[in-house]
């Protein structure tokens, strides 16, 4: 890592604002906002690993109710990523929002993202090469606590790190009963390959008895619940993702055989 790439689809920390879709990856591999066909913001525009304390390109969702709190308050949501070697779009519609296309809402057998409007990120290749930054991905669910990204901002909340809690690690350590509720509630996980028709449609595929999920040409879809029914002191201790530590669904190069939630 991050030799084969990772695609952030949830990131975030704690219960801090929107979700933030974003790449890892190699050197050489940047975006501009002028190049992008979005509805989010370009927060973040260097993609590699190594630089910026590991930040990615990150586009910020403009949607409240895609992460934390606000999420669970509007009973969870839709969230797609399509994956192309030009491209890599990531969309969210909240439970609520009545534009929602039926096909992703039902699980058709056959989806077409040309019909669902602009995403809320749009990564492009004009000045990185997607085919050769990104390789076949498992997909992972992650739920992390502490670490580099939700460990440094620990200060930052509720918490008083200046009392007997002076470290996120202290606090996750003498506390297991404030991380209860802290669950991902699937109601599906759909994986989508281009048929071999001339039309764009994707068709549905199965997967295996592990669970195990590689993407090449692929739409991921998901319809789901991050349940974080905690305090605000546990929301401000607990993180999710890899590398991040932080709220997190990513598809992800993985030489060996992984768990569908870490």
């Amino acid at each position: 890592w991050p030799d084969m790439g990772e695609i952030d689809i949830i990131e975030g920390v704690n219960d801090a604002g929107a979700n933030a879709a974003t790449l890892h990856t190699l050197d050489n591999c940047t975006m501009s906002s002028s190049n992008m066909i979005q509805t989010g913001s370009l927060i973040a525009t260097d993609c590699y690993a190594g630089r910026n304390s590991n930040t990615g390109c990150q586009v910020k969702s403009g949607n409240a109710a895609s992460y934390g709190p606000s999420l669970n308050a509007v009973g969870g949501g839709w969230y797609v990523m399509e994956r192309t070697s030009k491209f890599i779009n990531v969309w969210f519609w909240a439970r609520n929002d009545p534009l929602v296309p039926s096909e992703v809402k039902n699980g058709n057998g056959q989806v077409n993202p040309a019909h669902w409007g602009k995403p809320f990120a749009n990564f492009v290749n004009n000045n990185c090469d997607l085919s050769t930054k990104m390789s076949p991905h498992s997909i992972i669910f992650n739920l992390t606590f502490c670490g580099d990204w939700a460990g440094s901002v620990f200060g930052c909340s509720t918490v008083d790190s200046t009392g007997p809690w002076n470290s996120c690690i202290n606090y996750v350590n003498n506390n297991p009963g404030a991380f209860a509720n802290a669950y991902w509630d699937i109601a599906a996980l759909r994986v989508y390959t281009p048929g071999c028709s001339a039309s764009s449609a994707l068709t549905r595929r199965s997967f295996d008895a592990h669970h195990r999920m590689f993407i090449y040409l692929a739409l991921f879809s998901l319809d789901m619940e991050l349940r974080n029914g905690m305090t605000p002191k546990a929301y401000h201790d607990m993180a999710v993702e890899q590398k991040k530590n932080s709220t997190s669904i990513s598809s992800r190069h993985h030489p060996h055989v992984i768990r569908d939630i870490e």
